[in-house]
């Protein structure tokens, strides 16, 4: 569908790596990365709103780089859904057809009313935007963006702006709108919850460069280096050395922790081998607490000390340290397990850490 070709960005003093990323027909593919790492750059680029230093931008094989904004019959929608506060909803999601040309025809007329009906805005036709809520305007501009039928949507944090209740209302929506119509779709985003509802492939950005690419579990589970891991929430990275590296286990030493470490290994680290540094992580919803259980000692089990407890919504993020070394650990529980295991500040336990959800990362 497009495909970004060895693609370079240059912005004032900021630079892109060379960028190659393709997304296909009807896919809903999310750039994610953190702020400052060049994605609204990227998808003004492809929208047509800069030029880029070199490369090219291709749409079903044809290079469009050089084509102006309206050429592309893209739909982007910015974060601040620009909708132009002189029309009312009605002309703003009618406008892009009128500057192509489009017949306002009967059919178009339909398909516009559904559209409305669907985001649920029919009864605001006749407003303006000065006078919507958050939520009337991103639904508008999706309205305005789908109106034309556009080749592929850019969404440029489609829900930053929204109350959580709205925005997971909103998550739904969009789903069903894609399954309906079919849309091809690349929206960048710094919020892993959005991305990970709303598409199907995934593309890492960090610091201008695309550092991995693939479908959630591949991203989640497999990262491919420590900014990745980290970007990801490995909130528990180490460094370790290979001490044996046979079938599907590896042992490593726990350079910090001063112990042995055993790990599941898959397919996708058969670079690990003897002798090798390495760093290792674990999630930290992935470490668990063995307070008031039978486990006294063995494999990849550790004295903890909870230094400090921060308390979320459902979410409780513990910091522990091992008394052997005071080696830091965090530990990720929901409201539930904390109320059944009773831990509080102050607290020795013991935590474990399973060897499948241990993930290996090269030296950095």
């Amino acid at each position: 569908m497009i495909e970004l070709r060895d693609l370079t960005i240059r912005a004032q003093d900021f630079e892109t790596d060379v960028l190659s990323l393709a997304v296909r027909p009807g896919e809903v593919h999310a750039l994610i990365g953190p702020s400052g790492s060049g994605k609204t750059l990227i998808l003004e680029t492809i929208a047509g709103l800069h030029r880029p230093h070199s490369g090219s931008i291709l749409i079903d094989g044809k290079d469009i780089t050089s084509s102006p904004p309206e050429a592309r019959a893209f739909a982007y929608v910015p974060q601040d859904t620009s909708l132009f506060p002189h029309l009312s909803v009605a002309d703003n999601i009618s406008y892009g057809l009128r500057v192509t040309n489009r017949e306002f025809n009967t059919e178009l007329k339909q398909h516009i009313g559904h559209l409305s009906a669907r985001l649920n805005i029919s009864h605001l036709l006749e407003r303006y935007p000065a006078k919507l809520s958050g939520g009337e305007l991103q639904r508008v501009a999706l309205a305005r963006a789908l109106a034309i039928r556009p080749r592929l949507i850019l969404l440029d944090e489609p829900t930053s702006a929204l109350d959580p209740a709205i925005r997971e209302d909103t998550y739904y929506l969009f789903k069903e709108l894609h399954r309906e119509l079919k849309f091809t779709a690349l929206l960048v985003t710094h919020d892993f919850e959005e991305a990970f509802f709303l598409s199907d492939v995934f593309s890492i950005l960090i610091a201008g460069r695309i550092r991995q690419t693939g479908k959630r579990k591949e991203v989640l589970y497999h990262p491919k280096d420590a900014s990745v891991a980290r970007f990801l929430g490995v909130g528990n990275l180490f460094r370790g050395y290979v001490v044996e590296a046979k079938g599907d286990y590896v042992v490593l030493q726990w350079v910090e922790g001063g112990a042995v470490i055993s790990v599941k290994r898959t397919f996708r680290d058969r670079w690990v081998a003897e002798g090798t540094d390495i760093i290792w992580g674990v999630r930290p919803e992935d470490v668990h607490i063995m307070k008031g259980e039978e486990k006294k000692g063995g494999e990849n089990l550790f004295d903890v000390n909870l230094l400090s407890l921060y308390s979320g919504k459902n979410i409780h993020n513990l910091v522990t340290q091992t008394t052997s070394t005071g080696t830091a650990i965090r530990i990720a529980v929901r409201d539930t397990v904390l109320q059944r295991l009773g831990v509080r500040t102050g607290d020795t336990f013991q935590v474990y850490l399973n060897p499948e959800t241990i993930i290996m990362l090269p030296q950095e």
